[in-house]
């Protein structure tokens, strides 16, 4: 155990947290450690990142910080982060040079006109522009968990994540959970391919199970990476398959009979590991 490696934070509900600093080097070794485990030992297409922030400003980390250093305790903790990124890509290239990373930042990532509240670049200390600029992920699915009409608002913040992807993928996160969220969905998903976004990511499925409206007519695989094309392991241009129907939400396809690979069909689109609540 290592509580040293710890800060105790109290939430606005009253609740202690425990998060781990990201101002100690030992932590960001720690949790690269963690990545390159699972990226060694299993065979995954992708590596997802939540909560990959500080819990606010209020975070005593303060006797981490080299007042020599010449930036602001804000900058430092920013670095903090993105050097978590740059360490876990510099290990993982080697190891799987296919592997995608992604991370969902709050939905604000600066406050502008109609769009105001906790900001992830100067609450929560993320730096997304010098992730996307450095190419230390592949996408991000900012939480834009609000709608069209009341601050801040999902198409104002849709639309500034997009204008600023430096040629990344942006799949836009959406509260299908929140009741006046959900009846904006269509007209959500319709905004997405107008600005063009990436695609987008239902904060939950369960929330949308039962759901009646025909969003989407067909099944597809994620958007495409082409910065990532020349690492991936299978190169084709078509892809012949036959399929066994077992219920009326379960199909196997099999492709590739040399090796008779099967998958199961709902299981198409999990293509990576989702790491949540990575610090607390």
């Amino acid at each position: 155990a290592h509580p040293d490696w710890t800060v105790r934070v109290m939430e606005e509900n009253g609740s202690l947290s425990y998060w781990l600093n990201p101002g100690y080097s030992k932590v960001q070794d720690y949790l690269v450690d963690i990545l390159n485990e699972i990226i060694s030992n299993y065979d995954v297409d992708g590596i997802h990142l939540d909560f990959f922030r500080y819990p606010g400003k209020d975070f005593e980390d303060e006797k981490y910080f080299d007042y020599s250093l010449n930036i602001s305790l804000e900058d430092w903790r920013r670095n903090n982060l993105t050097n978590i990124l740059r360490k876990f890509k510099s290990q993982a290239k080697p190891i799987n040079p296919s592997l995608k990373v992604g991370v969902s930042p709050i939905g604000i990532r600066k406050n502008l006109e109609g769009a105001q509240g906790w900001e992830g670049f100067s609450t929560v200390f993320q730096d997304t522009e010098t992730w996307l600029k450095e190419e230390l992920v592949d996408y991000l699915a900012p939480q834009i968990y609000w709608d069209f009409e009341k601050n801040p608002k999902f198409d104002v913040l849709a639309r500034d994540w997009v204008d600023k992807s430096y040629n990344k993928n942006i799949v836009l996160g959406l509260a299908a959970y929140r009741d006046d969220v959900k009846i904006e969905l269509g007209k959500m998903i319709d905004f997405s391919r107008e600005i063009g976004a990436a695609g987008i990511a239902f904060f939950r499925y369960k929330n949308i199970e039962l759901n009646n409206s025909n969003f989407f007519n067909d099944l597809i695989f994620p958007s495409n990476m082409v910065w990532k094309n020349s690492n991936d392991k299978q190169k084709t241009n078509e892809i012949s398959a036959s399929y066994n129907i077992l219920s009326d939400e379960d199909a196997l396809i099999f492709w590739d009979e040399k090796n008779n690979k099967i998958l199961n069909f709902l299981n198409i689109i999990n293509y990576g590991l989702c790491l949540d609540n990575l610090f607390s």
